[in-house]
């Protein structure tokens, strides 16, 4: 399965990328505030809570898979030799 990757050389890219972070967090941020409140001061339902949680969760989730370099899963060479999955020396 392929998919997109962000350039961390390219400068518009990053900065459009975290532009689309800040503003969907936000929007998540906005939607858990609202459900955080007494029922009464409420501007939203709960379908709406959770539609629209679910909605920016996957958002998010989407924009840091795509900010994140492709491991050995996605198609990718292995590591380095040297490495050898031995995991942290203790």
């Amino acid at each position: 399965m392929s998919r997109s990757s962000l350039d961390w050389s390219n400068r518009l890219a990053v900065s459009e990328w975290l532009g689309a972070v800040r503003v969907t967090l936000a929007d998540h941020l906005a939607v858990v505030d609202d459900m955080l409140r007494p029922p009464r001061q409420r501007e939203l339902g709960p379908a709406f809570h959770r539609e629209r949680a679910s909605e920016t969760a996957t958002q998010l989730r989407q924009l840091l898979d795509a900010a994140t370099v492709p491991g050995p899963d996605d198609g990718e060479a292995e590591e380095p030799a040297g490495k050898g999955g031995t995991g942290p020396t203790h």
